[in-house]
C-alpha cells in the first residue's frame, strides 16, 4: 500500500519507494513475487481474541520499487539494474 501511494506522490512521478533487506534475502532464482512463500506468524502475535491474518512480510510489486539496498549493494531498479 505506501509504494502503491508513494507511486502517486509528489513529485512528478510520485516518490522514490526504497526497499532495504539483506543480501542473503535476495534469491536472483525466484523467477517472481507470486512464487514468494510468506509466512503466517499466527494470530496470536496481535490479538488473542479473534482470528487473523498476520503475514511476516507481503510482497511489493517490482514495478513500484525505485531500489533495492543491500548490506553490499544498490540496486536502482528505476535506472534498469538488475538483480
Amino acid at each position: 500500500m505506501v509504494a502503491l501511494l508513494a507511486s502517486y506522490g509528489r513529485p512528478p512521478g510520485g516518490l522514490p519507494f526504497v526497499v532495504v533487506a539483506p543480501e542473503s534475502t535476495v534469491d536472483p532464482q525466484t523467477p517472481d513475487g507470486a512464487a514468494v512463500e510468506i509466512e503466517d506468524r499466527g494470530a496470536a502475535e496481535v490479538t488473542g481474541y479473534a482470528a487473523a491474518v498476520n503475514p511476516a512480510f507481503d510482497v511489493t510489486p517490482h514495478d513500484l520499487v525505485t531500489a533495492i539496498v543491500t548490506d553490499r549493494r544498490v540496486i536502482r531498479l528505476d535506472r534498469g539494474e538488475k538483480l
